[in-house]
């Protein structure tokens, strides 16, 4: 694969898995997840699910991920009646395994969340992480032990941006 499709693929792959991910200006993607506002992005960790065994096995997990590695073929399922499969084709196992984990990874976030999707998850915590990252993104001042961005976050100011994000979809401002 060349750089450029690694580099879309890897993006993808966070997008849908909820993961921070940001090159930094050496070309090194980082899981900049749960780094605090105005971080240095050296201080966060390298991040290549094409290359790492550990970090696509984290992928995989973090997306209850289904594998199944025979006879030369990987195939991965996100969901029951989604099956993805990669048939290997002069690579190893590990390589292929890697290759299949990420772009399941980056087709789920090719499907944006519904609005019902959204409100389920936010009202049980499963986007609480990737909610502070985004506020963090937008809000520069830094935050005392987490007890200004737990105001802002009750606030409300950055919910429907948040949700537009997260569903793509946009409301026209009157």
């Amino acid at each position: 694969m060349n750089d450029m499709v690694d580099s879309e693929l890897i993006e993808l792959a966070a997008k849908g898995a909820r993961i921070n991910a940001i090159k930094d200006p050496n070309g090194v993607w980082r899981n900049c997840t749960r780094m605090p506002p105005g971080f240095n992005i050296f201080e966060a960790k390298p991040w290549n699910p094409l290359e790492d065994d550990g970090d696509a096995l984290r992928l995989a997990v973090k997306l209850e991920m289904k594998i199944n590695v025979s006879q030369g073929n990987v195939q991965v399922r996100y969901k029951e009646e989604t099956p993805l499969v990669f048939v290997r084709t002069g690579i190893d196992k590990n390589e292929a395994t890697r290759l299949a984990i990420t772009r399941a990874a980056a087709e789920i976030a090719r499907v944006p969340m519904t609005e019902k999707q959204f409100e389920a998850a936010m009202r049980t915590h499963q986007l609480e992480m990737e909610y502070a990252d985004y506020i963090c993104e937008r809000y520069t001042v830094d935050f005392e032990e987490g007890f200004g961005l737990s105001k802002l976050k009750d606030s409300g100011d950055f919910y429907q941006g948040f949700k537009e994000k997260m569903t793509g979809s946009q409301h026209e401002q009157d």
